[in-house]
């Protein structure tokens, strides 16, 4: 799989690419990344093996939703309907072979895979700010907001903004998006953009990009 992996990766330009394409044409597409916390929630209990591992602290909030089946196979579906998927990098050296099963678990194409670090590395490529330049953005996480000094210098329009309060507050959000005008989503928001990004895409017909934790980067 790390063989695979290395040869299908998306690269920044590939991804920035996609991106590009997609708004000029009009035409959704989303990204998500999983990291340790979003791994380890969806790989519990269903993954034998994982119940091992040591739970990575990102994922302390969400621990009493880990259980709960009707949650992560909401997540789940978000994950596999995701056009673009971000994986640890550390994943691509063979450092942690549960998440290469992971991805064979549930026959996630390689070809879809990026490295989850990809908010940050749009953003130190600059291509984040190329691909969205005459674009509206709706901003949506707690900390997302830093973005905004950074989309203005670049005369990125922000169509408004909101946050999110774990998944109960997702049908909030989601009412708040559907009577949004924006052409392109930037999320930062822990879990839950898992289902909110391909939301976004499928039901929407918009663009979203999964920020990640690159938010606390800038």
């Amino acid at each position: 799989m790390v063989a695979k992996l290395l040869n299908y990766l998306m690269s920044v330009e590939g991804v920035a690419e996609t991106f590009r394409r997609a708004l000029a044409e009009k035409k959704p597409i989303s990204h998500v990344n999983l990291g340790d916390g979003e791994i380890m929630f969806l790989a519990h209990p269903q993954i034998p093996g994982f119940e091992t591992l040591q739970q990575p602290s990102g994922i302390d909030p969400y621990l009493k939703y880990i259980a709960d089946p009707a949650i992560r196979n909401e997540v789940l579906d978000g994950v596999l309907h995701a056009d673009i998927i971000g994986m640890p990098a550390w994943l691509y050296t063979g450092n942690w072979p549960a998440a290469e099963y992971f991805l064979e678990y549930y026959s996630i194409p390689t070809q879809r895979i990026c490295d989850s670090y990809m908010g940050r590395l749009l953003h130190s490529a600059g291509a984040l700010y190329e691909f969205l330049k005459n674009q509206r953005v709706y901003l949506v996480g707690n900390h997302i907001l830093n973005l905004v000094p950074l989309l203005e210098e670049h005369q990125i329009e922000v169509a408004g903004h909101t946050t999110v309060d774990y998944f109960e507050d997702i049908p909030r959000v989601k009412d708040c998006l559907s009577k949004a005008d924006f052409d392109m989503a930037l999320l930062s928001a822990g879990i839950p953009t898992l289902i909110l990004s391909p939301w976004i895409c499928r039901t929407l017909n918009r663009c979203a990009l999964d920020f990640g934790s690159a938010i606390h980067h800038l």
